[in-house]
């Protein structure tokens, strides 16, 4: 069964399901890859609707229960994440490659619109103050999040911080994290299905006394844990082509709260790295030099 399939199904059965059956499958068929990890008292959470309506929703279905429905959205999400199918699935968003900015600019300004919510305020809050009392920054990610990582290294570094980015995956990641620093902070941005290593990182980082804080994408509790401040981005589901836009407001959000906590010692940091281009003749533009 694939996602089209699913999609058949619950459309064959349209007349028979209620209003909170119809929402759920809507739900389901958006977050089909987050349904794929998530146990069932998850997706209730995530959806709204109880346990008991997820196991009726089933068996409306033809299944026996929720075990036989989570398996076949597994089945369909094995075969759904292939780099060519999430790039397909992200162009069928769109209605033509002359709508594309406009249309883009629309998804991410909804999404801007749901990105605020309690959990992200306190998670944030309590990320800057843990990055403004520590020198030590740890940076993780790897393939599209590793843009993220590269951006708050720029930040960071001429805020002061040592800083050790990480974009290894495979049999070299566990040389990248054999000798992490210790009693710092580490920034996990954690886009997209998540691979065995940002798990591994996670508890790497706080065995050597990190405070970790993790940038996802998904709304399942479980992809998340190990974290110790989680920066959740409204989005759509893990297995599709994902944007950074959101993700990278975070970042700077991160960066500026702490320039803003830090101002005066960062301030001088900068005036430091003023004073030595002008020692070693830099900005030179046009013969004159910028003084």
């Amino acid at each position: 069964m694939t996602a089209e399939d699913l999609r058949k199904l619950i459309n064959a059965n349209m007349d028979q399901l209620t209003k909170t059956q119809k929402a759920l499958g809507a739900f389901i068929l958006e977050h089909l890859s987050e349904c794929a990890f998530a146990t069932l008292e998850e997706i209730a959470q995530q959806s709204g609707v109880s346990t008991a309506s997820i196991i009726r929703f089933a068996r409306k279905l033809g299944f026996t229960g929720f075990p036989e429905l989570k398996e076949k959205i597994q089945e369909e999400f094995r075969d759904s994440v292939t780099t060519a199918t999430k790039l397909e699935r992200r162009i069928e968003m769109f209605s033509g490659s002359a709508q594309v900015l406009r249309e883009l600019l629309e998804m991410e300004g909804e999404q801007a619109s749901r990105l605020i919510t309690e959990e992200l305020a306190l998670n944030y809050a309590a990320a800057v103050q843990k990055l403004a009392s520590v020198r030590e920054l740890i940076l993780y990610g790897e393939g599209a999040s590793a843009t993220l990582t590269y951006l708050l290294e720029f930040r960071f570094r001429r805020f002061g911080y040592r800083v050790t980015r990480i974009n290894e995956s495979g049999r070299y990641f566990f040389d990248a994290v054999l000798n992490l620093p210790r009693d710092g902070a580490a920034v996990v941005c954690g886009l997209g299905r998540p691979p065995r290593e940002r798990q591994f990182f996670l508890r790497r980082a706080k065995k050597c006394g990190n405070t970790t804080i993790l940038i996802t994408d998904s709304s399942v509790s479980g992809l998340r844990a190990g974290a110790d401040y989680v920066l959740p981005v409204a989005g759509r589901s893990v297995g599709v082509f994902q944007s950074l836009v959101m993700p990278t407001l975070i970042a700077e959000a991160l960066a500026l709260g702490v320039a803003v906590e830090k101002r005066e010692e960062i301030m001088d940091s900068f005036q430091e790295l003023d004073d030595l281009r002008r020692e070693f003749g830099y900005p030179n533009i046009g013969g004159l030099l910028w003084r």
